[in-house]
């Protein structure tokens, strides 16, 4: 019977579904609220099952829209790579799908950038970003009132908390500012024109290239720039350079806002501050149970700022000019984005959904809403554990070795 083929994970969800019987019979995560007033939907006052379900039906929801961002950015990679297309039953979960996608992608990568003759190695990652003013939201629903007191000052434990700074940055110690703004110094990352004055650029500008000079010829044959741009200019080296527009990555100096407004900031802001995100486990804010507390986490998570830029990778100049090796370059600054961005947010969401199947474990939970509790933050940590799985063999390709 073609039923005893499913992979594990398809019949241990077919069997979970069986099991809940007529009593709850909406889609994981929905219809208990409805069943048990105890769970109220994020109102003032709710007690901690309800913030926690919360935190579950947010989490399933993030983690199923980040495996469907997997499945569509690795299939595309794949296809434009000339990869094989896997064998897809139609009784697969997509988190099965999308790691048999991104397996394929990472084949295909492997053999493009052999055949092209190219060294490929990813330099930098998107840094998911959790919400400050999310998290004292989130927190004010624990309490009386739909607002909280901030008691405990924010810390970003593991990370950096990022300020919106209306004057100068200055690093915490001897390590380079992240900045996003004038570098005074010497910055590691993109360089911006600012107010129409073009910036010197020798790598990929996605503006108007010109000449500067004998050597600074202008565009380059293989599409770089050698000498002048007027937008946004990303080298072809990670060398620290003089930026004299506006720089995005890291200052050895002073990172400085424009006249016009403010900056973000990881380090010591001197001016007007406002706090923005944490890059890692923000803590502190409102007086608020451990649970509370813990839910509100994973909420954030799976709510984090995972951006979709351009990763910073090294090619060899010499074959990256080779038509292969450009077709290469396109194919993953195209779609490499979006799978680095999603396996983030799954990867930074993974201790908050396991504390959630934890605590819901050990809950005083109605049965009849347990059990569709249980297998949907089931789901979740599914997701997260395929979806490393599945990306793993693509960054091999990429890291370092």
């Amino acid at each position: 019977m073609k039923l005893l083929s499913m992979r594990p994970a398809a019949l241990a969800l077919v069997a979970s579904w069986f099991a809940l019987g007529p009593g709850c019979s909406a889609p994981p995560g929905q219809g208990c609220y409805e069943l048990d007033s105890d769970f109220p939907r994020r109102t003032s006052g709710a007690a901690d099952n309800g913030i926690v379900l919360d935190a579950m039906v947010d989490s399933s929801r993030a983690s199923a829209a980040a495996i469907v961002e997997l499945t569509r950015a690795c299939r595309a990679l794949a296809l434009e790579l000339g990869g094989d297309e896997p064998r897809v039953e139609s009784f697969d979960l997509a988190r099965d799908v999308m790691a048999d996608w991104c397996k394929a992608a990472a084949r295909a990568l492997g053999a493009a950038e052999a055949g092209a003759l190219a060294t490929l190695r990813l330099r930098t990652r998107p840094q998911c970003r959790v919400s400050v003013a999310a998290k004292v939201a989130c927190q004010a629903t624990c309490t009386h009132a739909d607002r909280c007191d901030v008691v405990h000052p924010f810390e970003c434990a593991g990370g950096s908390l990022d300020v919106l700074c209306k004057g100068t940055c200055r690093p915490r110690g001897t390590s380079p500012l992240a900045c996003e703004g004038r570098c005074e110094g010497t910055c590691t990352g993109s360089c911006s024109a600012l107010q129409g004055t073009p910036i010197a650029c020798d790598g990929r500008c996605d503006g108007v290239c010109s000449p500067d000079g004998v050597e600074a010829t202008g565009i380059q044959p293989d599409g770089s720039c050698k000498g002048r741009c007027s937008a946004r200019c990303v080298p072809r080296s990670l060398t620290p350079a003089p930026c004299t527009g506006w720089c995005e990555g890291t200052c050895e100096g002073v990172c400085a806002a424009t006249s016009e407004g403010a900056m973000k900031c990881d380090g010591i802001c001197e001016g007007e501050t406002k706090l923005l995100t944490c890059t890692a486990k923000l803590e502190g804010g409102c007086d608020v149970t451990p649970a509370c507390n813990a839910a509100c986490d994973a909420s954030v998570a799976a709510a984090a700022d995972c951006p979709v830029v351009v990763p910073t990778l090294a090619f060899d100049p010499s074959t990256r000019a080779e038509d292969r090796g450009r077709a290469l370059a396109v194919a993953i600054e195209t779609h490499l984005p979006a799978i680095l961005s999603a396996r983030a947010r799954l990867t930074g969401m993974k201790e908050h959904v396991a504390w959630i199947h934890a605590y819901l474990q050990g809950s005083d939970v109605r049965p009849i809403c347990l059990v569709r509790s249980l297998s949907t933050i089931a789901g979740a940590r599914a997701d997260v554990v395929m979806a490393e799985e599945g990306t793993d063999p693509i960054l091999a390709v990429l890291e370092d070795r």
